[in-house]
């Protein structure tokens, strides 16, 4: 055997071929991204501990300064903020548990190096004071052949592992992620991800190169955060997290400077870190299905966006004029009560929802995002009660909805609207013009608003109605003479 070696003596052999046998028995080193991958949960858990922890401080702070008659009794309040942050470490606890387990692993294994170094430099000694063969290092050496067969297995293990997803649909490049492995039958679904194991896959993906990830619907409900590891993911042009439960995500992502296309969607992302405005190559964001209430300061800075789908926003911030190549935005199913007056400098702004919310004016200025061509502002119910003097100069608009608002007359320059194909205003009381012409269609609406302005001159009184009149005679040829027709009633 190789630990017997000349000038040893049976009993030094005997403990190196235990040393030897203790080291097989250990459980799988983790892999090199496994230990990165644990490093990065558990500074991860940290700071979203600390956070938390802070945010319930705040809370508390709030509370004590307010009125007890409009408050919680203040022993309740204590009692509840203390639970909370029981909560807040408890959790913190679960998630840093398996990351936690790995570290410790590779501390363990790392001890046993240094032990295995010292046994070889002992063994080595006493081969050189004994004029030994040149089997200097022998315990390491099979420490090593050791070691190189178990990551053997781990590889083609992962292998295995790698192929099995692929055709289970993970949407992940081939690598040997140790981490990546599932339990139960063969014929079950695929495992979510635990924190661990995204980690890992980040780790490997940055190394790898990654440019496109898909993680949706792929994270075990625990999950509430990303780890900070997110922002080494350099290569990655586009990012797929949706239908998750995502609470928050890293400050990191602001270093996915190629990032392109991201799904955030279906989630429960209650803010946004202000890195965020530092995705310059975004084009393509989908925040909708979550608890946003706020958007950062800094998402002005996304000039290169050119599609938004959120939802539980109360308010969009005056940086929003800043998204210079913004194309769609859609803020269905918010509370937003207005619109910011630089909304007007979205000059290629060509589809705009704000359907479902809380509007209550828009402004004026959106006359200049004259590349309009679809503009939704319909069921804002009794918060809405007129559209902008200054619609008529979207002159691209091809689509408009106001349905249930109260909105009672269209402005004037709604005649200069002569692209207008789709009018929608069902359950609006809309007095001018009549139901009777909105039957009939846009472009009558449009030219019934033209003829109304134009009729206007001698006598402003019963002039709405005369217009109407006018329009309707002109339209089926009732005032020709020579048909025999009447004047116009006055």
């Amino acid at each position: 055997m190789p630990m017997a070696a000349a000038g040893m003596t049976p009993a030094a052999a005997d403990a190196v071929e235990e040393l030897t046998r203790l080291y097989r028995e250990l459980p799988p080193r983790p892999a090199v991204e496994e230990v990165e991958a644990a490093a990065a949960v558990l500074a991860s858990a940290d700071a979203e501990e600390e956070a938390r922890l802070a945010e319930i401080a705040r809370e508390e702070a709030l509370a004590r300064a307010r009125p007890v008659e409009e408050g919680v009794p203040a022993e309740l309040s204590a009692v509840l903020a203390e639970a909370r942050r029981n909560a807040v470490r408890l959790r913190a606890l679960q998630q840093r548990k398996e990351a936690a387990h790995v570290v410790e692993l590779e501390k363990r294994f790392k001890v046993f190096d240094d032990l295995i170094q010292r046994a070889s430099r002992v063994v080595s000694g006493e081969e050189g004071g004994s004029g030994g063969d040149g089997r200097d290092g022998a315990a390491t050496h099979e420490v090593v052949e050791v070691e190189a067969k178990r990551k053997e297995a781990a590889v083609a293990a992962a292998a295995v592992e790698i192929d099995r997803g692929s055709k289970g649909g993970l949407g992940l490049e081939s690598t040997a992620v140790s981490a990546l492995r599932r339990a139960g039958s063969a014929d079950s679904d695929l495992q979510k991800l635990s924190l661990i194991q995204v980690a890992s896959l980040i780790e490997s993906s940055a190394k790898k190169g990654t440019t496109e990830l898909n993680l949706r619907g792929k994270l075990v409900d625990q999950i509430e955060w990303l780890p900070v590891s997110l922002g080494k993911l350099q290569d990655v042009t586009e990012l797929d997290i949706s239908e998750n439960r995502i609470m928050a995500l890293p400050s990191t992502v602001g270093s996915l400077r190629y990032l392109t296309k991201l799904d955030l969607h279906s989630n429960q992302l209650i803010n946004l870190p202000d890195t965020f405005g530092e995705l310059s190559s975004l084009i393509d964001l989908d925040l909708h299905s979550n608890q946003l209430k706020t958007l950062p300061t800094s998402f002005g800075n996304l000039t290169n966006l050119l599609r938004l789908d959120f939802n539980q926003l109360k308010a969009l911030p005056e940086a929003i004029g800043k998204l210079e190549k913004l194309e769609i935005l859609t803020l269905h199913y918010n509370r937003i009560k207005g619109l910011p007056t630089t909304i007007g400098s979205l000059s290629r702004l060509r589809e705009l929802d704000v359907s479902f919310n809380e509007v209550e004016m828009i402004p004026e200025n959106i006359c200049f995002a004259t590349s309009l061509v679809k503009l939704n502002v319909s069921r804002n119910f009794a918060d809405l009660r007129a559209l902008p003097r200054s619609i008529g100069n979207l002159e691209m608009l091809e689509e408009l909805d106001i349905s249930s608002n109260q909105i009672h007359v269209l402005p004037d320059s709604f005649r200069l609207l002569s692209k207008l194909r789709v009018f929608h205003a069902d359950e609006t009381p809309l007095e001018v013009p009549p139901k009777e012409v909105i039957k009939l269609g846009a472009q009558e609406v449009v030219n019934y608003m033209a003829e109304m302005v134009a009729s206007r001159g001698v006598s402003q009184k019963g002039a709405d109605g005369r217009s109407f009149w006018v329009w309707l005679c002109s339209l089926f040829g009732c005032c020709k003479k020579d048909q025999g027709v009447g004047s116009v009633p006055s």
